[in-house]
């Protein structure tokens, strides 16, 4: 058994804007204080070798053309209207995909929030867009409030 119950998982790549899964997993792992389990996942696939013992699950993505570049966006799973949000990447297994088949084996969590930020640019080596940075600190705010995190001091 894990120490938490709870999962955070930033999907995402080295890839201009499509990295902002990561940087918001990164920043949310030092704010949560071992109270969640904090991981990187280069496809949405990753998420079914970890879902054992997780009773509440927080995925993050880019999202490309759904939503403006900086925007952020939730859905709590099962939502209908996320079925044909365009997440961003050349995924093997779309996360939509990935989340239904978790649920078909009888793996997913009790509690599933998807976490969608809008993209502009995912392109190899390009940085990621001022806009889509700028959405990591909001992101991440809303994450953790939703996980009930207080605010980390600031030296």
């Amino acid at each position: 058994m894990r120490p938490s119950q709870t999962l955070v998982v930033g999907i995402g790549s080295s890839h201009g804007d499509d990295r902002v899964g990561w940087e918001i997993a990164d920043a949310v792992l030092e704010r949560v204080d071992g109270r969640a389990e904090v991981r990187r996942a280069r496809k949405p696939a990753d998420l079914l070798d970890w879902l054992e013992g997780i009773a509440s699950l927080e995925v993050c993505d880019a999202v490309a053309g759904e939503i403006g570049p900086g925007c952020v966006r939730s859905w709590v799973w099962p939502a209908a209207e996320i079925a044909g949000v365009p997440f961003a990447g050349s995924h093997d297994l779309s996360l939509v995909a990935t989340l239904a088949l978790a649920e078909q084996l009888g793996r997913l969590p009790a509690h599933v929030r998807i976490w969608g930020v809008g993209v502009h640019r995912v392109q190899a080596w390009s940085p990621m867009s001022p806009a889509v940075a700028a959405a990591v600190d909001r992101a991440v705010e809303q994450i953790c409030a939703a996980l009930d995190v207080a605010r980390a001091p600031q030296p």
